[in-house]
């Protein structure tokens, strides 16, 4: 897969590089869940979200790439724990513990990954360490 250069990076530096206003990130951040919308009403589990992942263009659109652990959610898509561990639903570490066999990438987890990504994204510009 090939995409154009993004010359803004990724979400994370252009917010703190950039100097980013409050309401610029809101408006990203929104623009992300709208995305990752998008991607469940097709039926596809991204499975990877993070700042890392969310390039930023250049009219400051950000977009949602690495599509290396996406599946289709009908699709029984076992995870092999692979991933980024800060980012990954606590079902996605120790599975049994929720009752299930295996760990499985869902509409859920990508959602408890975007909680996780907007706080990467804003504690900085709120002056805290993430």
């Amino acid at each position: 897969m090939v995409s154009p250069w993004m010359e803004n990076g990724n979400i994370v530096r252009y917010t703190t590089s950039k100097k980013a206003c409050q309401s610029t990130i809101d408006v990203m951040l929104r623009e992300v869940a709208t995305g990752l919308e998008y991607l469940h009403a097709r039926g596809f589990i991204h499975g990877d979200i993070r700042g890392a992942n969310i390039l930023v263009d250049q009219d400051l659109h950000p977009c949602i790439a690495d599509f290396g652990l996406a599946h289709l959610s009908d699709m029984s898509h076992s995870n092999t724990g692979s991933g980024s561990a800060r980012w990954m639903a606590p079902e996605l570490h120790d599975p049994r513990t929720f009752g299930l066999e295996h760990s499985v990438r869902t509409r859920q987890s990508d959602v408890f990954a975007f909680g996780m990504l907007c706080l990467e994204v804003k504690l900085p510009f709120l002056g805290l360490t993430w």
